[in-house]
């Protein structure tokens, strides 16, 4: 049996006396430092060698600042390469009216104890003023303290060591896991890693790489590396005090350019962070307009008070874009906008860089699709009372592509590099003389309710390719070419019949439509040329307007249209048919409290077209079309236009409200003809032409001309 040693006890005491010691030293010199600190100062606790003030303008709290290592009140840095006062210098570099907490652990040789770094630890994690701890030096194993800094909502920053190793020292590894904590590795002025820093490992999703070389010191390191990341932290929080440790770490981190393999890595962790500038001016994710009195923190990525998709949203139908965007100056508004990132933190932005107006006239998108429409159809008569069942479809090449709602500052639309071929299909049935039903997906809804017993016009109008491809729309069936619909008619008498229908419309491609119709259309026959159409529609818009984008910053919680339009076609000779369409509608609109938009009037709209399809006019096989009509163009209608542009002291939003009319000052005319014709049987030339005079119905607005030549192959 071994005596026990009993050195060993007295030390064991001797160490627990002085930790208690040291303790009470921390608090002692927290509690008189509470009065000293005024309100609203951030305060960053410098855990290092301490800091020398002479020949500096350092921000130094002298209250706050002890030596934890001797238990007094100095905090003078006697390293010979001034370790600590460089941390303090990159610290103020970065945070300019920051105030600095030097808590000395070390002596001049670097000698430290666990029980001076946890005593200044837990000094800082007392101090309600120190909202920032840098662990540029002292103990390197595992703290007793770390966890009630973390608690108490600190940000962390640790240096990652530098003994050339593929993990974190025992201090970041130990600790990494911990809210608020961000494990540092160090670059070189080349902006590579240093080859002495410890890598990311196992804490690579809370490990960044920031600079260790500095003008401060021919000395560099991860410490530094570390003081730099704590002076950011520290410019996040002069910014945006409402924020927490944790909120400034997960800012650091959405804010680091990612370096090494992509994503996290072993390596790199989270990438690498230059300066503060870096990270004050990256907006973390989605960004929202705040239009409420007060703005929220935001903080954990909850938004700051506006919409949380406000910026997603920034695309305005063509009726509203060109009064709110084109004319009357409102475009200018937007050229300072108050913006929020997710963390709550405000940016001034020019909004008209990242708002598109939904001009549905000139969609080449949708020209090529239609013109790439493939046709075929089945009829089969089952021989049941004069019953069929008719089956048809088309494929058309879609350029694929998701919008993004999330990503407007970045960029509004993100495009694929591929082809789609997308398929649409027709089933319809019933009897020859009465109840009809027809069920289509995918298809054009402005064909499927325009005279759609008459097969010959109504082919006609399903194979007219204009450049706009809503020369003959009624805006109540939506605001898309491709939509699902479902239609019953019935004949009440020899000429008139009765129809039924409802249009749904729900796609990414189109930013983000989303839309209902329900229809009732009579039909007058006139005799075996022609017919009109009397339709009475109701579109409802989710968080959308008259085509523009679902939600955001000028969308609106629900718009209702109700609609009356009137379609006819004529047919003046076997090949040649005149079409027309006139409209008007009246809108109830809810608006949302994130958008830019509110307390709407009702508002009236009207839009008309007229024109002349014609088939085998110069050749077998050869199409042409003439159109002239009018978009959707409000004539009665007023909003209130609401721009945020700043934050007072009190997070109260600033913002400019204005009263607007929507009437547009001009009226579009659009004039647009086509002619198509074969070449044998495997190819097509086509030539296209659109004038617009006041594009978007802005007076004055120059005339736009568009012509195009296709040659189509058919395979």
């Amino acid at each position: 049996m071994f005596a026990k040693n009993p050195f060993a006890r007295i030390s064991i005491v001797t160490k627990v006396a002085a930790k208690m010691v040291a303790l009470a030293v921390a608090l002692i010199v927290q509690n008189v430092a509470h009065a000293q600190v005024a309100d609203g100062t951030i305060v960053v606790g410098l855990i290092d060698t301490g800091v020398n003030t002479s020949g500096n303008n350092l921000n130094v709290i002298f209250e706050l600042g002890t030596d934890f290592l001797l238990n007094n009140g100095s905090f003078f840095d006697s390293t010979s390469i001034s370790h600590g006062t460089t941390s303090a210098l990159i610290i103020d570099e970065q945070s300019s009216g920051v105030a600095i907490a030097p808590l000395k652990v070390t002596n001049g040789n670097f000698f430290t104890t666990k029980t001076a770094t946890d005593a200044a630890i837990l000094t800082a994690a007392q101090n309600s003023n120190i909202r920032v701890l840098s662990v540029s030096e002292g103990f390197k194993g595992f703290s007793d303290t770390m966890g009630a800094a973390s608690d108490a909502g600190k940000f962390i920053s640790i240096q990652s060591g530098n003994g050339f190793s593929a993990e974190p020292n025992a201090m970041a590894s130990a600790h990494f896991v911990l809210p608020g904590v961000v494990i540092v590795g160090g670059a070189d002025g080349g902006g590579g890693l240093l080859p002495q820093s410890n890598r990311a490992g196992v804490t690579a999703e809370r490990y960044v790489v920031s600079p260790g070389v500095t003008g401060f010191s021919p000395i560099f390191g991860t410490s530094f590396a570390a003081a730099r990341i704590a002076g950011i932290g520290a410019a996040v929080l002069l910014q945006n005090p409402q924020l927490t440790g944790e909120d400034v770490a997960q800012v650091i981190f959405a804010s680091a350019e990612d370096r090494g393999e992509p994503g996290v890595d072993v390596e790199w962790g989270q990438g690498f962070v230059l300066d503060a500038a870096q990270v004050l001016n990256s907006i973390v994710g989605p960004p929202t307009i705040p239009t409420i009195d007060q703005a929220s923190s935001g903080t954990g990525g909850s938004g700051g008070g506006g919409s949380s998709a406000a910026a997603g949203g920034l695309v305005l139908g063509a009726v509203v874009g060109g009064i709110i965007l084109l004319s009357k100056g409102g475009s200018d508004k937007l050229e300072k906008t108050l913006i929020m990132d997710s963390y709550g933190r405000p940016f001034e932005v020019d909004l008209r860089d990242h708002v598109t107006v939904a001009d549905h006239a000139s969609n080449v998108g949708s020209f090529f699709n239609s013109l790439d429409e493939q046709y075929g159809a089945v009829r089969v008569y089952t021989g049941f009372e004069n019953s069929f069942i008719d089956i048809s479809y088309s494929t058309f090449g879609s350029e694929a592509f998701e919008f993004n709602r999330f990503a407007a500052i970045a960029g509004d639309v993100v495009w694929a590099d591929h082809q789609n071929t997308d398929v649409s299909f027709s089933f319809a049935g019933g009897q020859s003389d009465g109840l009809n039903y027809r069920i289509n997906h995918n298809t054009n809804p402005h064909t499927q309710f325009a005279s759609v017993t008459d097969d010959g016009t109504r082919g006609m109008m399903s194979q007219a390719v204009f450049l706009s491809g809503q020369t003959f729309a009624s805006p109540a069936l939506g605001f898309s070419s491709r939509a699902n619909s479902a239609s019953i008619t019935y004949p009440l008498t020899e000429d008139i019949s009765l129809q039924m229908g409802a249009v749904s419309v729900e796609e990414n491609q189109n930013f983000g439509l989303d839309s209902s119709s329900t229809l009732l259309q009579l039909e007058y026959r006139l005799g075996e040329r022609g017919a009109v159409d009397f339709q009475f529609a109701q579109l409802d818009e989710n968080q959308s307007l008259f085509g523009g984008s679902n939600g955001g910053a000028f969308g609106v919680e629900q718009s209702e249209t109700w609609a009356v339009n009137i379609t006819g076609h004529y047919r003046l000779s076997d090949r040649v048919s005149l079409v027309g369409n006139l409209g008007q509608g009246l809108s109830s609109i809810d608006d949302a409290k994130e958008s830019l938009l509110h307390n709407f009037s009702q508002v009236r709209s009207e839009w008309f077209g007229f024109g002349l399809l014609a088939n085998n006019v110069f050749s077998e096989g050869d199409r042409v079309g003439i159109a002239w009509s009018q978009p959707m163009r409000i004539t009665n209608g007023e909003v209130d236009y609401t721009v945020p542009y700043a934050l007072d002291a009190e997070r109260k939003v600033l913002k400019n409200i204005d009263r607007i009319s929507l009437v547009s000052d001009g009226a579009e005319r659009k004039l647009e003809a086509y002619y198509r014709f074969p070449l044998g049987e495997s190819a097509e030339l086509g030539s296209f032409l659109m004038m617009r005079s006041e594009p978007n119905h802005v007076r004055g607005a120059k005339t736009n001309y568009s012509a195009m030549v296709t040659l189509r192959l058919f395979m």
